[in-house]
């Protein structure tokens, strides 16, 4: 069940009070917690869905006082297309991320964000804001031939980081440019993952995949 349904262009804005979703499934265009007072969010259990269709702000908790409770909720950025959009994290922690949606329409992070899995379907552009870390428990991001994932800061030459402390994870067919990936896990960028510029902690595993 949904607690609130949407389109892709809907804003759902929090601007004063307590909101609790339990189990209940959360979807907007756009939502976002900047404005107004002190806020408490508990993002239950459910699937809180972000499916932006106009460029700019998509999540943006970056203002105002914010509590954030992520539960063991999902949190699925849906948009599609070519556009532009960005989430300011507001330096929260999240539960589980995953970027979806059909398009090469590139997100921006902003913020130094926690997140547990992050995942990244192709063939999305990531863009984190450099100088900031993204805190990650595991990173998922495996593209396929002709359908590349992009990683990189917002900003060529200017690094930003990626850190885990454990484990090891594990991209292929990325583009990787101006990412520290740290923490104490290996990083490794496997089949057909390409060393752009700027990068350092990653383990390139130089692999081409070719049909039989």
């Amino acid at each position: 069940d949904s607690l609130i349904g949407a389109s892709s262009t809907s804003f759902l804005q929090f601007q004063y009070g307590t909101f609790n979703a339990i189990s209940f499934n959360v979807a907007a265009g756009h939502i976002n917690a900047s404005a107004g007072g002190t806020k408490i969010i508990n993002m239950g259990s459910g699937t809180w869905t972000c499916a932006a269709s106009a460029s700019g702000d998509g999540w943006n908790f970056s203002g105002g006082t914010v509590t954030l409770d992520a539960g063991t909720s999902t949190l699925s950025l849906s948009s599609a297309g070519g556009n532009a959009h960005t989430f300011s994290g507001g330096s929260l922690v999240y539960n589980n991320l995953s970027i979806t949606g059909g398009g090469a329409g590139a997100w921006t992070f902003s913020g130094s964000n926690t997140f547990n899995t992050f995942t990244t379907n192709a063939p999305k552009t990531v863009k984190f804001t450099s100088g900031t870390t993204q805190t990650i428990s595991s990173f998922v991001a495996t593209g396929s031939s002709g359908n590349t994932i992009t990683i990189s800061s917002s900003s060529g030459g200017s690094l930003a980081t990626l850190s885990d402390s454990s484990g090891a994870n594990q991209v292929r067919y990325c583009s990787i440019q101006d990412i520290t990936a740290t923490g104490g896990a290996l990083w490794y960028a496997r089949d057909n993952c390409t060393n752009v510029s700027g990068n350092s902690g990653w383990i390139f595993k130089k692999r081409v995949m070719t049909a039989n």
